[in-house]
């Protein structure tokens, strides 16, 4: 995992620290987790549109068949629906919490309690998720099981590619170059120190992308045998896609899991230590990025009361 929030490798399957990692189905639960990772002035009509594109995503890892896709549309049409209806306003809550949060310093502390509310929305997402995602499980073909493992096997050359094998000073300042484009996007310019924090904050990141790697074969194979169990015992599938979700969200070992919440502390101090060096002017930019956002889940919770 990433150890900073702006850090979002490019050329994966998703763009973040919880999509570095992610089988198809963490996608449908995840997407809308945190709405900042969609364009501002895209975001309603992305948020509309979420159904079809978490169809067409699951698709591509096995291969619907005419005889699933209209149970998966409706589990999905249902999924979003319920978000649209109780997980917006909370979300729409705590966006207003973070812009009032962004005129200020932001302590390490206050940065991971911020983060740890991230979390909390996933496992609620996950837990309402858990009926329809076992459905779809108990449901797949052998073959379907297979394009999965084929899928991730992939995608995980494509990492390892990306981020193990290519050349050191490569992948740096590829990171760099991306992080940067972040904190832009948010900040507005940055100035030449905060550049330079920047790169001193990369080089002492403790990130390290072969045992990223081998988490995300470890989170794969758990998924592909919690599918192979929901088969063989189809009325434990619902629990069992549960137990996956909160094997998702640790690591696979103690020590690993010690070392993940190092990376998340340390993330957590980066953007704390970062943020503390923008000026007013690119506070109130992060501001009225932020105020988009608001203003469009705003437009979605009153799309969803009218019943448009």
């Amino acid at each position: 995992m990433n150890t900073s929030w702006f850090e979002r490798p490019s050329g994966q399957q998703g763009r973040g620290a919880f999509r570095i990692i992610a089988p198809w189905w963490r996608w449908t639960l995840g997407v809308l987790a945190v709405v900042s990772l969609s364009a501002c002035s895209t975001l309603r009509l992305s948020y509309n549109q979420a159904p079809t594109a978490a169809y067409w995503w699951a698709d591509r890892y096995v291969d619907f068949q005419d005889s699933q896709s209209p149970q998966v549309k409706q589990d999905l049409q249902a999924f979003f629906a319920w978000h649209r209806r109780e997980a917006l306003p909370p979300i729409q809550q705590q966006l207003q919490r973070w812009h009032g949060l962004l005129a200020q310093d932001i302590s390490a502390d206050q940065a991971c309690r911020e983060f740890g509310w991230v979390q909390a929305q996933l496992r609620l997402m996950g837990e309402q998720g858990a009926a329809p995602l076992a459905r779809w499980a108990t449901g797949l073909r052998p073959e379907q099981i297979q394009r999965m493992q084929k899928k991730f096997d992939e995608r995980n050359q494509d990492f390892a590619e990306e981020h193990i094998e290519s050349p050191a000073a490569e992948r740096f300042q590829e990171r760099l170059k991306d992080n940067r484009e972040r904190w832009t996007d948010w900040y507005g310019r940055l100035s030449p120190s905060q550049v330079q924090a920047l790169e001193q904050q990369l080089r002492a990141s403790p990130w390290d992308a072969a045992v990223t790697l081998e988490e995300r074969r470890w989170r794969q194979a758990d998924l592909l045998a919690t599918v192979q169990r929901s088969q063989q015992q189809p009325a434990q599938a619902a629990a069992a896609i549960r137990e996956h979700l909160l094997r998702y969200a640790s690591a696979s070992t103690p020590a690993r899991e010690s070392q993940r919440q190092q990376w998340l502390r340390q993330g957590c101090q980066q953007f704390a230590d970062m943020h503390q060096r923008m000026s007013a002017e690119q506070r109130a930019h992060a501001q009225a990025r932020l105020q988009g956002y608001i203003d469009d889940v705003g437009a979605l919770i009153a799309q969803a009361r009218s019943g448009s």
